[in-house]
C-alpha cells in the first residue's frame, strides 16, 4: 500500500495469514500465540516506538502521519511489523 511521507514513494506490504509462514526465532513469546493475523513490513515508514524520519528531500511529516493514520491504525493489533531496519514488533 502506498504509504508517503518519509518519501513520495514509500509504501508498506501486507501479508494476510501469517500462520502459513514461520514466525522469527523468539517472537511467539511477545505474541502470546503462534499465529499473528498478519505481517506488515513497514519499510521507513512505521518503527518501534517511532516513525521514519521526514526531514530529508521529499519528507512530509504531515503525510506521513496521514498514511499511518488513514492506513496502518486499522490494522489489526496482532499485526507484526517488521520495519525497513530496528526491532520488530509483535505489537503497536
Amino acid at each position: 500500500m502506498h504509504t508517503p511521507g518519509h518519501t513520495p514513494g514509500s509504501c508498506c506490504l501486507k501479508l494476510k495469514g501469517a500462520a502459513e509462514f514461520d514466525i522469527p526465532r523468539g517472537l511467539e513469546a511477545g505474541l502470546g500465540h503462534s499465529a499473528p493475523a498478519g505481517i506488515l513490513f513497514s519499510g521507513d515508514t512505521l518503527f518501534r516506538r517511532s516513525i521514519g524520519r521526514t526531514d530529508l528531500w521529499g519528507g512530509d511529516s504531515e503525510l506521513i502521519i496521514k498514511s499511518i493514520k488513514e492506513k496502518l491504525i486499522s490494522l489489526k493489533e496482532d499485526m507484526v511489523v517488521i520495519p525497513g531496519h530496528g526491532p520488530l514488533t509483535a505489537h503497536w
